[in-house]
Formats: structure tokens, sequence, C-alpha cells
């Protein structure tokens, strides 16, 4: 939560921004698994980032496509409500079993706000893509990833900007500069 005693952490975002001006950075708004209530706190850094060029999305979980559509689409009325400063929304426990036109109907009624990332944490068919800008691959410990799979001809099928990883522990640079050279999303 973004109140006073812990700006630290919400700093240290905006001076990775100021050292590296190029570098796209988004952050998952998640207040309550979801929009929550109204809090000007994460209004205000809302803003902050957008002046600073950091994107911000509405956290959402599908609970793989069991989700009823109507209550996804009111927390996207919701989160655009209360915060109309949105770029987009992150899509959490996407499956992989070819739900496709779920997560279509979701990218459909985003409308202005069409900007997804979805989180499958594994490797989807194809037409995912056309859907979600940005399909996180793999969420996961770094020690953990089979590195195979990053090398396999149906991966390259897509374009690195594509893709993104939630790995946890890195525990060494060229493991970071490894995960780079296939996708541009790290966290």
């Amino acid at each position: 939560y973004p109140a006073a005693d812990r700006t630290t952490e919400f700093d240290r975002i905006v001076t990775i921004k100021y050292i590296y001006p190029e570098l796209p950075i988004i952050v998952i708004l998640n207040p309550h698994n979801g929009p929550g209530k109204y809090s000007e706190d994460y209004d205000n850094l809302i803003k902050k980032y957008a002046i600073l060029g950091i994107s911000t999305i509405g956290y959402i979980y599908a609970d793989y496509a069991n989700r009823d559509l109507e209550v996804i689409y009111n927390e996207i009325d919701l989160f655009k409500e209360l915060y109309p400063e949105l770029d987009g929304f992150f899509i959490d426990e996407v499956d992989d079993g070819g739900n496709f036109e779920y997560y279509k109907a979701i990218y459909d009624y985003a409308d202005d706000l069409d900007f997804l990332v979805g989180n499958p944490g594994t490797e989807v068919e194809l037409e995912y893509y056309d859907v979600f800008n940005i399909v996180i691959i793999a969420e996961k410990k770094y020690s953990s990833l089979d590195k195979e799979y990053f090398d396999n001809e149906s991966f390259d099928m897509i374009a690195p900007f594509q893709k993104g990883v939630i790995t946890h522990q890195v525990d060494d640079e060229l493991g970071a500069i490894w995960l780079a050279d296939h996708v541009n999303w790290l966290y």
C-alpha cells in the first residue's frame, strides 16, 4: 500500500525511471485482489507515475476462466471509475486450455483500456497473443526455469516484446541477462 511509511519502495521505481528514462516500466495496482475501494494514496501514485511515463495497470483475476465475465466487467468498470488514469489491466490466473473467447470478451469489454497483460505462467496457444499485449510465460524461481523451453522452435514465433517472466531469486546478473535475451518483460 503506497502510504507515507512505505514511500521508499515506490520511490525506487521512480529512481529506476530517472536512471533509465527509456526503460518501459509497468506497475500492477492491486488494492484488494481487484479494485477495492477508492484510495487517494493509490490515485496520487498513479498520477505521479503517469507524469514520469510509468504505466499502471489494474489487477483482476480470472480464476482460470471460471469467474463470471459479468464480475470481471464490473471490476473493469470500477477500476475505470476509481482510477481513470490507469493504462490497462493485469489478468491473473489465465488458463492455458484454449479459452480464447473468454479472454477476447475481456479485451473487447476493456475498450479504451485494452492494454492487457495475461498471466498463465506457461506457454499458451498463439491466439492468446492476439488478446494480450504481454503474456507472462513463466512464474517461478529462476533456478527452476526450464531453459530448453526458451529455445524451442515455437517460442521464436512470438516477439520478445510480447513475452514476460515473473521470476524470483535471480542469483546472478548473467541469469537476468540471459532472460532479457528471450523476453522483454521481467519481474
